[in-house]
Order: C-alpha cells, then structure tokens, then sequence
C-alpha cells in the first residue's frame, strides 16, 4: 500500500474503527515499516484528532441561531423580492409595444379557454390529481414514502440541521 493510500485511510476510516480487520492489518504494518507514515499517525493526525474528540460539542448561544434564521428569512424576502422585480420588468418589457385592448381580449380569451377546459374536466383540479402529482414529485426526488427522514437515517441532531429537516 502507498503512503499516500494509507494516510488518507488514517484520516478517515481507520481511527473511526471502520476496517475490516485485513485493510487495518496493512496499514499497521506499513506504519511499522515506514517512518514516515508513523510520524505522521502518531506525532500529527492522532494527537489532534484526541484533542478533538476530547473538546466534545459545542453548543452556540442562542442569539446565533436568531441571527441565523434571520438571515435566512431576509435572504428569501429579498430573493421574492427581486424574482418578482425580474417578471415585472420581463412582462412590461414585452406588452410596451401591444396595444392594451389586444391584452385585454387575449387575458378574456385565455379565462374563457380555461373555464372551458375546468368545465370539459370536471376531475382536472381534484385532490386525487394533486396526489398524483405528489407522488411523482416524491418518485423524482428518490423518496419510498413521504419521510424524507427514518429511524436508520443518521444525522448528528444538531439544531440547525433540525431547523433545515
């Protein structure tokens, strides 16, 4: 095995106990017969990774997290905000050069085939058409059921990834 295999291999899955007891085999004894791979496992990487673990989590003070989610309130006003701001102009851009009754007939023209349609298919705004619809959109994003979440789903708990989930 390289060096290069073998200290990516320390920092991840070795110190975290996720070998098999061959591939830690190997790596125990390339740290044997390479001093430069035991310098760094022993004098660098695993020191701090000790230190690490040994500080424990840290839980920030509340007004952090205010600061957080409004930070993220204003950010989606201000998206809205500008969304909005680009479809206005977007539109105004193209109906400066028609004339207003002609967008008129056409809003009338576009109601009417509308309530047309609704009244041709009576089902077309139904609940069971919107579950369909749900349970395609769930399909594409690759869930099994309306939990994005389950019980074997791991997740370190933390309060912003609660926020978000």
């Amino acid at each position: 095995m390289k060096c290069k295999q073998v200290q990516d291999m320390l920092l991840t899955d070795y110190r975290d106990g996720r070998l098999d007891a061959k591939k830690r085999t190997t790596i125990e004894e390339h740290l044997k017969a390479c001093a430069v791979c035991e310098r760094f496992a022993h004098q660098e990487l695993f020191p701090r990774l000790d230190m690490c673990r040994e500080a424990g989590a840290i839980k920030p003070p509340d007004r952090v997290w205010n600061r957080i989610e409004e930070s993220i309130d204003r950010a989606e006003k201000q998206s809205w905000r500008v969304f909005a701001e680009n479809v206005r102009s977007f539109f105004a851009g193209i109906l400066q050069n028609i004339p207003k009754p002609a967008v008129a007939f056409a809003l009338v023209l576009l109601v009417s085939a509308g309530g047309f349609y609704l009244f041709q298919n009576p089902g077309a705004g139904t609940p069971a058409g919107q579950n369909y619809l749900g349970e395609q959109i769930m399909y594409l994003a690759g869930f099994e059921s309306e939990n994005a979440l389950s019980e074997t789903d791991e997740f370190l708990g933390t309060s912003i990834e609660l926020f978000f989930m």
